[in-house]
């Protein structure tokens, strides 16, 4: 994605880009008038979107699942598929709220800026517990240890507050209102019990 980046502001006005709906589309336009590449771009761009989606599908549910087994949620998004060993259930949910919430705002990129606070909002936290961790448990043996410890979790913590604090603005506020929201029900109903 860094790549992609930098390759748009060399190609195309960062001002401009800024405000292009479809930023993949100007580049190739600007670089070749060439049918055949343009419609390869294009095509990619379908591919690499539909590995997010998949992704954020497979991280999603993979997080209801494990807040069921927190008794976070009902405990119905915990169960496990006994022929794929998958967690069913919270992926039915999951699915079907993507579905919906992509067919209502499916021409609004605000929705994708709100996706995209919650997924910088827990990558800095995956950066702060790495430091957090390392500090508490010492000792713990770790399949992978992430290198250059602890400059590569501070750099990963500043940049996504980094790139939160460029998304637009009524992203950043329903985000947090939700995130208050989620915070308040943990405390309020389910950390009493």
């Amino acid at each position: 994605a860094a790549a992609d980046a930098v390759v748009e502001v060399g190609v195309l006005d960062w001002k401009e880009a800024g405000n292009d709906a479809h930023p993949l589309a100007s580049i190739a336009q600007a670089v070749s008038d060439n049918q055949i590449f343009f419609e390869f771009i294009s095509f990619s761009a379908l591919i690499a979107t539909g590995s997010v989606v998949l992704s954020s599908i497979i991280g999603g549910t993979r997080a209801s699942f494990a807040m069921a087994r927190d008794r976070l949620l009902p405990q119905k998004f915990d169960k496990v598929s006994k022929k794929f060993g998958t967690p069913y259930y919270s992926i039915i949910v999951g699915c079907a709220i993507i579905v919906i919430f992509a067919g209502i705002f499916y021409n609004n990129i605000d929705t994708i800026s709100i996706v995209n606070f919650g997924s910088l909002f827990t990558y800095l936290f995956v950066n702060l517990a790495v430091i957090k961790l390392r500090k508490k448990e010492p000792d713990t043996e770790r399949g992978f240890k992430v290198p250059l410890y602890p400059i590569v979790p501070i750099i990963g913590a500043a940049a996504c507050i980094g790139m939160m604090y460029y998304l637009q603005d009524n992203a950043k506020i329903i985000s947090l209102v939700w995130g208050a929201v989620g915070l308040g029900i943990y405390f309020f109903i389910y950390r009493k019990k």
